[in-house]
């Protein structure tokens, strides 16, 4: 009774949070029991099972598209174990680590705590009689294994499992009582898990198409190009230097950091980021202390002048990207040094409902694309989003497809691959309201972000 009760609360709580489903699994194999004896007598226990078949259904859920339990996903999970005329079940609440992939196969780890209770079908002994006097427990597990990708919805899975519970029983002739627990179990499962969005079949894939070149999405659309809001690069420096085990701009530099404050004051969608470097001398850990302090120095002097805090970014190199020798006074000098870039958002690429197909869009990019083969040593973050309707699962993979979209027109025309990132959001960070058609529409999006 508790196991159908259990198994139909299984099947229904899947069903019902499907949009929070990453996957199901059903398993079986071959579990190995190990017990012991209290009370010993002339109670033989030695002809009780200890080998016998187990089968294992699970639910492993996306709760959220990241932080903890993105990393570490919730499960549930219920095993059956027979060994002859003896039933343990275990029900289990954990969580689920994917570790990643290795040579097709997918490790992944899990752990949990849950419920056990033990059942006896039949007399376990001739000429006796079994009394459950702890017929349940509080147990634990632990397992390992592999997954294999068949197709997009299934995986073959492999694990080993380990489970800790207390579960007694006591054994009664007409003259003697014995004790007996059962402690562990070690178990070995294969089968199948069914994934729900993993690569869903009615989003558009443009892995075949081919993408336009500039030249015909001009002559396709009489849309004026988007125009690519930049700084006047040729009047700005872009990069500023720095006295030997120095924190602090140069003296020489500030007029450059001047230029910089500028230009960000003049373009409000444009971002900077300060990317500070040192010489070789000194420890690598003190250098990389030293070049975050540089690009923080950088990020003080256009706070100081007015630019918002929230548009400037910094990170530290340290030693490990010179530009000169560092054998020499002058070539260390150079590696002394906060590199800048700007970053400028660009007017958003729009997707139709469960596409990731440019379409019209790409007129959009031309302005993008043509401003990177003219500078070969800018680059470009591409993120994508859609928005709120479908599983979290779903709408990930969605969103990377729209940047991946991106990407293939970019790289189609002649873009180094290197140069791209590419970042799925999900439904995360909608930008208008989900409720309505037009907020929706709005939310489908990609994003791109040029680094120059």
């Amino acid at each position: 009774m508790r196991v159908s009760v259990f198994l139909a609360s299984l099947l229904i709580g899947a069903s019902l949070s499907a949009a929070f489903v990453d996957h199901l699994g059903a398993r079986v194999g071959i579990s190995k029991a190990i017990m012991s004896e209290h009370d010993s007598s002339k109670v033989d226990t030695k002809e009780i099972e200890s080998l016998g078949p187990i089968y294992d259904l699970s639910a492993v859920f996306n709760v959220t598209d990241e932080g903890f339990l993105h990393t570490f996903k919730p499960y549930i999970d219920y095993s059956g174990r027979y060994y002859d005329s003896r039933i343990i079940n275990v029900a289990t609440l954990g969580l689920y680590f994917p570790m990643g992939s290795w040579k097709g196969f997918k490790p992944y780890a899990a752990a949990g705590v849950g419920y056990s209770f033990l059942n006896w079908r039949s007399a376990p002994l001739n000429n006796t009689s079994s009394k459950n006097s702890a017929s349940d427990s509080i147990s634990g597990s632990l397992e390992g294994g592999l997954n294999y990708q068949i197709n997009d919805m299934f995986d073959l899975t492999f694990g080993a499992r380990f489970d800790a519970y207390r579960l007694e029983t006591k054994f009664k002739t007409e003259d003697y009582t014995t004790t007996q627990s059962d402690n562990f179990a070690l178990s070995a499962l294969v089968g199948l898990r069914f994934y729900f969005d993993r690569n869903p079949q009615d989003i558009s894939d443009e892995s075949h198409q081919e993408a336009l070149p500039v030249v015909a999405v001009a002559a396709a659309t009489t849309t004026a190009l988007a125009v690519v809001p930049l700084c006047d690069l040729d009047n700005i420096k872009r990069r500023v230097y720095f006295d030997y085990n120095s924190p602090d701009i140069a003296v020489k530099s500030t007029p450059d950091m001047d230029i910089v404050a500028d230009c960000l004051k003049d373009h409000p969608d444009t971002k900077v980021e300060f990317e500070g470097h040192t010489d070789s001398i000194g420890s690598a850990a003190f250098n990389q202390k030293l070049s975050q302090k540089r690009s923080l120095s950088a990020k003080a002097y256009v706070a100081a002048k007015g630019v918002d805090v929230s548009r400037i970014m910094t990170s530290g190199r340290g030693e490990m990207d010179p530009i000169a020798t560092n054998k020499t006074a002058d070539g260390r000098a150079q590696n002394r040094r906060v590199d800048i870039y700007f970053i400028d958002a660009k007017v958003p690429v729009l997707f139709d409902y469960n596409s990731a197909s440019l379409k019209g869009e790409v007129s959009k990019l031309a302005g993008i694309l043509s401003y990177m083969q003219k500078n070969p040593q800018s680059s470009i973050t591409i993120v994508g989003y859609t928005d709120k309707i479908g599983s979290q699962n779903f709408n990930l993979k969605l969103s990377k497809k729209r940047a991946d979209a991106v990407r293939k027109f970019l790289v189609g025309n002649g873009i180094e691959k290197s140069r791209i990132k590419m970042i799925g959001r999900g439904k995360l960070e909608p930008v208008a309201d989900n409720e309505t058609a037009e907020g929706r529409a709005q939310n489908r999006r990609a994003e791109m972000k040029l680094r120059h």
